[in-house]
C-alpha cells in the first residue's frame, strides 16, 4: 500500500430532506487495500458511497481522487474519473430488458464499436467471476448471487483502479454470501485494485477488510484493524459488534 491516500475524504457533509446523513465525514483510503465501511442499517454508508463516484454532490467537503477533487468536477469531467472506478450496486441494477451479455457490454458500447473487442472483453470480464454459459440468459432467470456476479463483470468492464462494493452479500445465504467475499478478495488481488466494501456484516468484514472504519450518526467514529474494532471498549463499537439496537431514524 502506499503512504499517500488513492481517495482522501474531507469534512463530508449532506443531508437528506431535513436530515443530516453525514456530519463532516473524514477518511483516508490507500492504493491496493481492501476497506470495509460499517454501520448499522440507515446510518448513511450507501449515502457515502454514491458521493465517491459523483452521484451526489455534498454540500460541504472534498472528496480528492488521485489529487483532484471530484466534487468541483461537470459530469463531462467526471467521465475519466467514472472508467476508473466500478461499482457494484446493492441491487445489481441490471437492465431487465437486456441479457447477461449485453448487460456487461453496455459501458463499453458507448465508447466502443467494434464487436469483436466488445465480445472479448465481456468474455474476459464474465470469466472472471465465474459466469461464462449464462451470457443469453434474462436477469429474471438469475439467482440473486448471479445477478450480483453480472453486475460486478460489468463494473469491471473497463478494468477500475477502484471497486466500490454497496452491501455486495444482501439478501444472500451463507453460502452465496462465502462465495461473493471470495471473488472479492479475489479480484482484489487479480486486477491490483483498491476495494470499498459497505456492509453490516461483521463476517463479511472478516473475510475481506484489511482495514474497517465504522460510520456512526454521520462521522466516521471508529477506524483501524478488525481485531482492534472487537477488542474496542467503546460503547459504540460494543453496540454495534455485540448487535445491540441503538436505532434512529437516519436514511441510507
Amino acid at each position: 500500500m502506499s503512504n499517500l491516500p488513492l481517495i482522501e475524504v474531507q469534512n463530508l457533509t449532506q443531508t437528506i430532506g431535513a436530515q443530516e446523513i453525514l456530519r463532516g465525514v473524514d477518511l483516508s483510503i490507500y492504493a491496493g487495500e481492501t476497506l470495509v465501511l460499517l454501520g448499522k442499517s440507515g446510518s448513511g454508508k450507501s449515502v457515502f458511497l454514491r458521493h465517491l463516484i459523483g452521484l451526489m454532490k455534498p454540500l460541504q467537503g472534498k472528496i480528492l481522487f488521485e489529487n483532484t477533487d471530484i466534487t468541483q468536477l461537470t459530469e463531462r469531467q467526471l467521465e475519466p474519473v467514472r472508467r476508473k472506478i466500478g461499482m457494484l450496486f446493492q441491487d445489481g441494477a441490471l437492465f431487465d430488458s437486456l441479457n447477461v451479455f449485453d448487460n456487461v457490454a453496455f459501458p463499453l458500447r458507448e465508447h466502443d464499436k467494434r464487436e469483436k473487442k466488445i465480445q472479448d472483453k465481456v468474455y474476459e470480464a464474465l470469466t472472471m467471476v465465474n459466469m461464462t454459459g449464462h451470457e443469453k440468459k434474462m436477469p429474471v432467470n438469475l439467482s440473486g448471487g448471479m445477478r450480483k456476479r453480472v453486475a460486478l463483470a460489468r463494473a469491471i468492464i473497463f478494468p477500475p483502479s477502484v471497486i466500490l462494493y454497496d452491501e455486495p452479500t444482501a439478501g444472500l445465504d451463507p453460502i452465496i454470501s462465502d462465495s461473493i467475499n471470495r471473488l472479492i478478495r479475489r479480484l482484489q488481488k487479480q486486477l491490483q485494485v483498491t476495494s470499498i466494501v459497505v456492509t453490516h456484516d461483521l463476517v463479511s468484514a472478516n473475510h475481506v477488510g484489511d482495514r474497517i472504519a465504522l460510520l456512526d450518526r454521520g462521522k466516521i467514529h471508529f477506524w483501524g484493524s478488525l481485531e482492534e474494532l472487537k477488542s474496542s471498549s467503546d460503547p459504540v463499537v460494543r453496540n454495534f459488534v455485540e448487535g445491540r439496537s441503538d436505532e434512529t431514524n437516519e436514511v441510507e
